[in-house]
C-alpha cells in the first residue's frame, strides 16, 4: 500500500480483518440464531466509562471474563454487541485482545497470520502464566487496552463452571502495581441445557484439553446460554443457525479493596493473587447460578 509504513498497513489490515469478523459474527448472532440478552447495556457502558468514577474510561484497562462452551464463543460474544459499539470497536482499534491456543490458532504460517490480525495472543496451555503470551496481555493491559479471557482454560460443555485459572489473577495483580489501579472487570456468561446434536458433517472430533491453571476469573463476568448448541461437539468450526442462545452481563466491579487488605498484610503474592482469582470466580459461578435458576434476579430481556 503506496504511502503507508510497514506498521501503518499492519494496522489497516487488522483492522479490515476484526470488521469483518466482527461483521460476519454480528449477522449470525443477531439474526441467524435466537439471541436473548440481560444487562448488555452494562458491558456497552463499561468499555467506554469508568463504573467508579463516571468519567470516560480512558486508560482503565479492561478485563471482560466469560465461560467458555465452543471455539467460536470469541467471536458470537462480541458479535453481541449493538452495532454501533462493534464497528466502532473494530475500526477504531478499540477491540478486544485475547490469548488463544498456539496449538489451534497458530497451527500453521497462514492461520497465524490471520489470527494476529484479529489480537489473538499466542499462548501455550501448560507453559504457566509467566510465559511469553501472557507477558504480552501483561503489556496490553498496561496500555490501557480491554483483554477477553475465558479463565476455565478450555472448552467446557458440562453445564458448570470449572475452576478458573489464577492467571487472570495474576494478570490483575500485577496491571494494579504497574498502574496504580486495577482493571475494571466483568463478567459474562453464557449456558443453558444442553442438546447433544447427532450431524453427517463432523470437522476436527480431536480436543486438546492440555489446560493447567492458565486463567483466572474474569474482570468482566458473562454468562452466555445456548452457545454450546450454536457449536456443538460433533460440529466443532461450523456454527448452527436458529439455536437459542442466552447471555447476561455481569455488574463490573474492580479488586482495589482486595489489593489494599493485602498489602496491609504484607501477603506474598501467591496468596494475592489467590485471592483475586477466587473473587473473579465467584461473581462469574454467581451470574451463572442467577441465570440457570434465578433471571428474575437479572435485569429484563433487552
Amino acid at each position: 500500500m503506496e504511502g503507508l509504513n510497514k506498521a501503518q498497513c499492519g494496522a489497516l489490515q487488522s483492522r479490515l480483518v476484526i470488521t469483518a469478523v466482527a461483521t460476519l459474527s454480528g449477522l449470525f448472532i443477531k439474526y441467524a440464531s435466537r439471541l436473548e440478552t440481560r444487562g448488555l447495556d452494562r458491558w456497552v457502558r463499561v468499555l467506554q466509562v469508568d463504573p467508579v468514577t463516571g468519567r470516560p474510561r480512558g486508560g482503565r484497562p479492561l478485563i471482560t471474563v466469560a465461560n467458555h462452551v465452543s471455539c467460536l464463543d470469541d467471536p458470537l460474544l462480541m458479535g453481541a454487541l449493538p452495532w454501533r459499539t462493534l464497528l466502532k470497536a473494530s475500526w477504531t482499534g478499540r477491540m478486544r485482545w485475547t490469548p488463544g491456543s498456539r496449538r489451534i490458532c497458530y497451527a500453521n504460517p497462514l492461520l497465524g497470520y490471520f489470527f494476529g490480525l484479529g489480537q489473538v495472543i499466542p499462548v501455550s496451555w501448560g507453559l504457566g502464566v509467566f510465559q511469553e503470551g501472557m507477558r504480552i496481555a501483561q503489556s496490553r493491559l498496561e496500555r490501557g487496552d480491554w483483554v477477553h479471557i475465558f479463565p476455565e482454560g478450555r472448552v467446557n460443555q458440562s453445564g458448570r463452571i470449572w475452576p478458573v485459572k489464577w492467571g487472570v489473577g495474576q494478570l490483575i495483580m500485577e496491571t494494579k502495581r504497574k498502574l496504580g489501579v486495577s482493571p475494571i472487570i466483568l463478567s459474562l456468561a453464557h449456558t443453558g441445557t444442553r442438546r447433544r446434536l447427532q450431524l453427517c458433517a463432523q470437522l476436527n472430533r480431536k480436543r486438546s484439553w492440555h489446560a493447567k491453571r492458565a486463567f483466572g476469573r474474569a474482570a468482566v463476568a458473562s454468562r452466555v446460554t445456548g452457545m454450546e448448541n450454536v457449536l456443538s461437539e460433533e460440529r466443532v468450526y461450523i456454527p448452527l443457525p436458529c439455536q437459542r442462545v442466552q447471555l447476561a452481563a455481569g455488574e463490573p466491579y474492580d479488586v482495589d479493596a482486595v489489593m489494599a487488605h493485602h498489602d496491609a498484610l504484607g501477603s506474598p503474592d501467591e496468596v494475592v493473587r489467590a485471592h483475586i482469582t477466587d473473587v473473579v470466580e465467584m461473581n462469574l459461578a454467581d451470574l451463572e447460578h442467577r441465570l440457570l435458576f434465578h433471571p428474575e434476579s437479572l435485569p429484563p430481556v433487552d
